[in-house]
């Protein structure tokens, strides 16, 4: 970061988003400010987490939001719940299920074929070594140092399942709780950019919106937050390669100058 004279500003947290005349105001959640000509939004997802008691304890050991090749090195020969009844937590069971001793795949519906594509539930009902739980739910985690078993109730029924670790694929929401930055999102509250930006606001007089560019001029978005990413981190850091050609494009070509109130215009440069 010093070759490129960049200031890393960690942990803090940005309240506000400001346009002022030619300029953004970025304004700290402490009160401080700085000024730019671009901002970029890269604030990603919270993923949503079970409610279950004592879950928390193993947030950081034995508690998962994805499943990759990382992840399942550590549960070999362990079983292991997945939590969710979207594809994302069918995928998952079957990648765990070739090196996890067991998989029991917790969904609350009362079906598979409610939010997971036909083609993977014929292959996890003819896997020998996932094992499907629904109707049912997570409601505590038990264990000492590490994640022991859990309790998982079905109606009125309670089950405890020795696993080592839990994967939970329930959805998430996009990370911009409390940040006030006027740009347009989808009923989601992911944020629009590109085509689909310059279809829900106006956009600068003569020029084409770039592809991760907001609402807003000079706010550009990428990674999970921005509506229509792929979800995965080598999306996020092509977006994050990409933008800046996108910057720097914008930049030069004096774009960055707008009116504040009101639509944008174009000014001579």
């Amino acid at each position: 970061m010093r070759k490129f004279g960049a200031t890393l500003d960690i942990p803090t947290t940005v309240q506000e988003v400001v346009e002022d005349e030619d300029r953004f105001r970025v304004i700290f959640e402490d009160g401080r400010e700085v000024t730019s000509d671009v901002v970029v939004l890269a604030t990603g997802v919270r993923y949503r987490s079970l409610p279950a008691a004592g879950l928390d304890r193993f947030q950081t050991s034995n508690l998962f939001y994805a499943a990759t090749a990382q992840e399942a090195r550590m549960c070999v020969d362990t079983p292991v719940a997945v939590v969710g009844g979207g594809n994302s937590a069918g995928q998952a069971a079957l990648f765990l299920a070739r090196t996890s001793s067991r998989v029991h795949l917790v969904v609350r519906a009362a079906g598979l074929g409610a939010g997971m594509s036909r083609y993977l539930v014929d292959q996890i009902q003819h896997h020998p070594r996932i094992n499907v739980l629904l109707s049912s739910e997570v409601v505590e985690a038990h264990g000492g140092n590490r994640l022991e078993a859990v309790t998982v109730r079905h109606g009125d029924v309670l089950e405890k399942l020795r696993v080592g670790h839990v994967f939970v694929f329930i959805g998430a929401a996009p990370a911009t709780t409390g940040l006030k930055v006027d740009v347009a999102r989808d009923p989601d509250g992911y944020i629009l950019t590109g085509a689909e930006a310059e279809l829900a606001g106006a956009r600068t007089e003569g020029s084409p919106r770039f592809s991760l560019e907001t609402t807003i001029p000079g706010v550009f978005a990428i990674g999970d937050v921005r509506h229509g990413s792929v979800k995965r981190m080598t999306s996020a850091v092509g977006e994050g390669v990409s933008v800046v050609r996108q910057i720097h494009e914008y930049l030069n070509e004096g774009r960055h100058s707008r009116v504040c109130a009101g639509a944008p215009t174009s000014r001579d440069t």
